[in-house]
């Protein structure tokens, strides 16, 4: 076995057994965060080398001040080996069939019974036995008065992933936490499934003080150094990032993995969502 598997190796049992202690929330819909997910040592080093040049900060109506950029493998394992041990753990069979084994209690209802099935980015196993997603993974950087609005994600995206990179003295008042949000009572639901916006994925701006009496915060993934946050997407999963409130040398830095499905609903689902779409507007 050569160093890179070892440590390819290693990282993968921490991160699965913290996979399998870490708490689920589901209130809607499935939210996680945890605390320590990285080893130190790879972490610090992620830390030190994380790609903070080449960002196009954007602003659209719904992100403020981000800059995301797409690494092909070879351009992110030349950082430093450390990028290449971090890919290949996230992405490695046991770390997501560990995922899928704590998430599939949790979204089968809205998924279908196949997330019952191994999880695998490796296509090449496309057989019964397997669920095969793809791995989307994005490095992300916001900066002074950035912020997402709240927003639930398109269907593909079976589970994203928030590894957080905060510098180890970023304070609470400077932002950058991402906020999952839920109703505030049955009520609200009531009331949200009559909006224009309930079919769309963004909240449009004109739309958001309707939003925040509807909805209030859920669970709050801390924006602290080496740790997670995480969710499940449905109709229901409304999250933002807190606004950014520190000088222009500070950026709120992350990498976001998500699994996406080819087929986000089996067609069983797909009829029983068009039937309650279509009683929600007529009741």
């Amino acid at each position: 076995m050569t160093n890179l598997n070892k440590n390819v190796d290693e990282l993968t049992n921490h991160i699965s057994n913290v996979i399998e202690k870490m708490n689920v929330k589901n209130d809607y819909y499935p939210v996680f965060i945890a605390e320590n997910f990285l080893t130190n040592d790879i972490y610090d080093t992620l830390s030190k080398t994380f790609p903070e040049n080449n960002f196009n900060f954007t602003t659209t109506d719904g992100y403020h001040n981000r800059g995301t950029q797409n690494f092909d493998n070879e351009t992110l394992f030349n950082i430093n080996p450390a990028w290449e041990i971090f890919y290949k753990s996230i992405t490695s069979d046991k770390f997501i069939e560990k995922l899928g084994q704590k998430l599939a209690p949790h979204i089968y209802k809205d998924r279908g019974r196949r997330v019952f099935k191994k999880w695998t980015v490796d296509d090449r196993k496309n057989d019964i036995n397997n669920l095969i997603l793809s791995a989307d993974f994005k490095v992300d950087s916001i900066g002074r008065r950035g912020k997402i609005n709240p927003h639930k994600d398109a269907s593909r995206k079976l589970v994203t992933i928030m590894f957080y990179f905060a510098d180890e003295d970023w304070r609470e008042e400077w932002g950058g936490d991402t906020l999952f949000y839920s109703f505030k009572s049955k009520k609200c639901e009531k009331i949200w499934k009559k909006k224009k916006w309930y079919f769309k994925n963004n909240v449009p701006i004109e739309s958001l003080d309707e939003f925040y009496e509807l909805f209030e915060e859920n669970l709050k993934g801390y924006f602290k150094p080496n740790s997670i946050g995480g969710m499940c997407a449905n109709e229901y999963s409304y999250h933002a990032v807190n606004p950014i409130n520190i000088d222009e040398s500070r950026k709120r830095k992350s990498v976001r993995l998500c699994l996406e499905l080819n087929k986000p609903y089996p067609l069983s689902i797909q009829l029983t969502n068009k039937i309650k779409n279509f009683i929600n507007k007529i009741i």
